[in-house]
């Protein structure tokens, strides 16, 4: 996966940059120059690929739109810091997950057009993936939050 990924991100800097391969699996980026235009261009091309996701994946809609009302939910409970911290990870987790999940269907669709046995096969491992860690979040969410709710409901 790691290698597809950086196939991926070496085709699309080609155009920018000048490659030098050094070695059988060494590449070297050169002449590679930091600017302000530059990061802003990138940042701007995260968010419309954030956008691209929430608009064409209902998953990603729901998954983000349970995590704001768990943030919610945490921001008004007294859950400690490190509470609050864990749960905004495992809610990114399974977010980024999702984002990943995306980008590898898209890519595999547009290698194999027509559903290839591997390609189906990639497809349900990344979707198992998204599950594991949907349900890791809920286990460690429901552990931070169904004490806090508890004790709230007691008074």
């Amino acid at each position: 996966m790691a290698c597809c990924i950086c196939w991926a991100t070496i085709i699309i800097n080609l155009s920018k940059q000048k490659l030098c391969l050094a070695g059988k699996k060494k590449l070297l980026i050169m002449n590679y120059k930091y600017q302000k235009a530059d990061f802003l261009s990138s940042v701007s091309s995260a968010i419309r690929g954030i956008g691209y996701v929430f608009k064409t994946e209902r998953n990603f809609r729901i998954q983000t739109l349970i995590g704001a009302l768990v943030l919610i939910l945490a921001i008004y409970l007294p859950l400690q810091t490190w509470e609050r911290i864990l749960m905004i990870i495992i809610i990114f987790a399974v977010l980024i997950m999702e984002i990943v999940n995306t980008a590898l269907e898209k890519f595999n669709d547009l290698l194999k057009p027509r559903l290839h046995p591997y390609v189906y096969d990639l497809k349900n491992m990344m979707a198992g993936a998204v599950l594991l860690t949907s349900l890791l979040s809920v286990i460690i969410g429901l552990y931070i939050l169904i004490p806090h709710v508890v004790n709230l409901v007691d008074k």
